[in-house]
């Protein structure tokens, strides 16, 4: 079911998504690209990647349930499950079959979880899977997981309301370069995040420990399902560097990993011609775009 929001723009919907008002950007036209988000952002965030791919392929954007635009349902328990669920709604409320399914961060493990359900939309509706930087390991004591732990993210949380200066300083510091991050963009990322991003992550911690628990089980997903997979990883990520991609690629064989150098935990964001690239090689089109993306700042190596 579809509603228009009051002054929404074509690209702006409202979905009901099991009984939910759920909030999705969808534009374009072509092979469908779905695009999942990672526990710091929204479905904004992958703005300069949609961009750069084009009018070519129809790209649908998702607020998962407390994040942006969709609100959490009075009994949302905050599990990974319970994502996964909202992900399979959603896919077979707008995807059309043979979809690339594109998951960045927490979006990743909603996206493994959403496959390891046998009769799920996922498994019927994707046909191949793009991974971004991903907590599928736990990197501890440096990685994701122990920055996530209740207390060393709070002061990512506790920016006053309309802080954008200081908001926008721990970004950098948690992510990197800074000519990475405009003004524009870091300013729409915390307007979408602010008003429920805080309290979904902090009821998110809770459940961690069962997340980290579920990491072998949920790339042991990737054994049984057999479209194609790309990992596609910044090098300069700065909860664990290189190391996960390397370990991915030695232990899900079929998987085609790319490493950006000189890129960090948001390759979407730091690197959007070159990622755009890499998934026009994935998802061909019938016709070459008339404007081709400018090169890389610095070319990626496959491990």
């Amino acid at each position: 079911m579809e509603f228009a929001s009051e002054g929404a723009s074509p690209a702006d919907r409202t979905r009901e998504i099991n009984g939910q008002p759920s909030h999705f950007l969808e534009e374009g036209a072509g092979p469908t690209l779905f695009f999942v988000h990672d526990w710091l952002g929204t479905a904004v965030s992958f703005a300069a990647l949609v961009q750069e791919l084009g009018p070519r392929y129809r790209r649908i954007r998702v607020d998962l349930p407390g994040f942006g635009g969709t609100p959490t349902p009075e009994d949302w328990d905050h599990t990974l499950g319970s994502y996964a669920a909202f992900l399979n709604a959603s896919l077979r409320e707008t995807a059309s079959r043979e979809a690339t399914l594109v998951g960045h961060g927490f979006g990743t493990l909603v996206t493994l979880r959403a496959l390891a359900d046998d009769g799920g939309e996922a498994s019927r509706r994707v046909s191949r899977l793009i991974l971004l930087n991903g907590p599928l390991y736990d990197e501890a004591p440096k990685g994701v997981f122990s920055f996530l732990r209740k207390g060393p993210f709070e002061p990512l949380l506790t920016s006053p309301p309309h802080d954008l200066s200081t908001y926008r300083r721990r970004m950098l510091r948690l992510f990197g370069d800074p000519t990475y991050f405009d003004e524009a963009f870091v300013e729409e990322a915390y307007e979408r995040w602010r008003p429920s991003g805080p309290a979904t992550l902090r009821s998110l911690a809770e459940h961690l420990p069962q997340l980290r628990e579920s990491l072998p089980r949920l790339r042991g997903v990737l054994q049984h399902w057999t479209g194609p997979v790309h990992l596609l990883w910044g090098e300069e990520d700065p909860f664990a560097g290189a190391e996960p991609a390397h370990r991915f690629h030695k232990e899900v064989r079929r998987a085609k990993v790319l490493i950006f150098p000189e890129v960090g935990y948001l390759p979407h964001v730091e690197a959007p011609k070159a990622v755009a690239n890499q998934i026009r090689k994935v998802v061909r089109v019938s016709k070459v775009p008339s404007l081709s993306p400018a090169p890389s700042k610095a070319p990626a190596s496959t491990v």
